[in-house]
């Protein structure tokens, strides 16, 4: 019996959204929890966000973390650094990284979980980085004809280019996945 699997593992077909917000909610949370202790990831990624046997979500990987507060890096700075695919515009500008690019990657697994694979693909490192940072991402919606607006909506929100323009914090990330789930739930009685 296997005691956790990644969202890697469980992503390889596109999930129920209802099941991909529940574990990026959770993700949410605990990058939430990581922002409050000081530290940035850096590499949020499937492969990197474990579901255990109990079902609880658990972060793995921080050996690309930062301190946040201008103390020491735990990794060299200057150096674009983390999984291509699942990095924000600003780390693959190498500008400040924020705890808006670990939110900015965790919507990438989020949009990876609802439609199997990550929103921009290219066949080279350099057309890759420069779609993740010039082009807007395919709605999921249009992908899939089982997503509700809000999930778009939220999306939309954690995937800008602009990190100003994203959720302020995991916490504001989760409570719009929870309130997305409270709605849908409300249509469906």
């Amino acid at each position: 019996v296997q005691s956790s699997m990644t969202l890697w593992e469980l992503g390889e077909q596109p999930l129920p959204a209802s099941q991909a917000a529940e574990y990026v909610r959770d993700a949410a949370e605990a990058v939430h929890y990581a922002h409050q202790q000081g530290t940035l990831h850096r590499d949020l990624k499937p492969s990197n966000i474990l579901i255990d046997r109990q079902g609880r979500v658990r972060i793995t990987d921080f050996g690309l973390a930062k301190r946040i507060e201008g103390q020491s890096d735990l990794t060299l700075t200057g150096q674009i650094l983390g999984t291509p695919s699942y990095m924000s515009p600003e780390q693959l500008s190498a500008s400040q990284v924020t705890g808006q690019s670990d939110l900015y990657s965790l919507g990438v697994t989020m949009y990876h979980l609802l439609t199997g694979a990550p929103p921009f693909q290219a066949d080279s490192i350099p057309r890759l980085m420069d779609k993740i940072v010039k082009q807007r991402h395919r709605p999921v919606a249009d992908i899939r004809d089982d997503i509700p607006p809000c999930t778009d909506s939220i999306l939309d929100q954690v995937l800008a280019k602009d990190p100003a323009d994203r959720f302020p914090s995991g916490r504001a990330f989760a409570y719009a996945l929870r309130e997305c789930a409270s709605r849908l739930a409300a249509d469906h009685i």
